[in-house]
């Protein structure tokens, strides 16, 4: 784990988090918190603010109104009216958190062949290749 946080910060990296789910897993790191097996991750998720879940966020301020502060305040509202007066992807996305739904993400596809051309920095490598019938 260590090595991970060493090399985490060359690639620009700024906060690493560990939990169950992958959405608990960036809320946590936004959230400034690196543990999800600290606690229960239900007791940790439901102290984070709002903003620290993506799908919430964007109903930040309709939330705040109805006087949440946190995601466990959200969770505590009835699902019926969550998902009347929300788009379903944020009931939806808060189960992924949560891990009472799957966490499904769209995976990229790559196509069946790959074709590049490859300059070499030094003729003596494209020499040695062209000799070994590698090139």
């Amino acid at each position: 784990m260590e090595r991970v946080r060493e090399e985490c910060v060359d690639l620009g990296v700024r906060q690493l988090a560990w939990a169950t789910t992958s959405r608990a897993a960036l809320a946590l790191a936004r959230a400034g918190l690196s543990n999800g097996f600290a606690k229960r991750l239900a007791q940790l998720l439901d102290a984070l603010p709002l903003e620290t879940h993506t799908q919430v966020a964007a109903h930040q301020a309709t939330l705040e109104r109805l006087g949440c502060q946190t995601l466990g305040q959200v969770r505590a509202l009835p699902r019926g009216g969550l998902s009347r007066s929300f788009d379903t992807q944020l009931l939806s996305n808060l189960d992924q958190a949560y891990g009472l739904r799957s966490d499904a993400h769209a995976w990229a596809r790559w196509g069946e062949t790959f074709h590049a051309k490859l300059e070499l920095m030094a003729r003596q490598m494209a020499g040695w290749l062209l000799v070994r019938r590698s090139a």
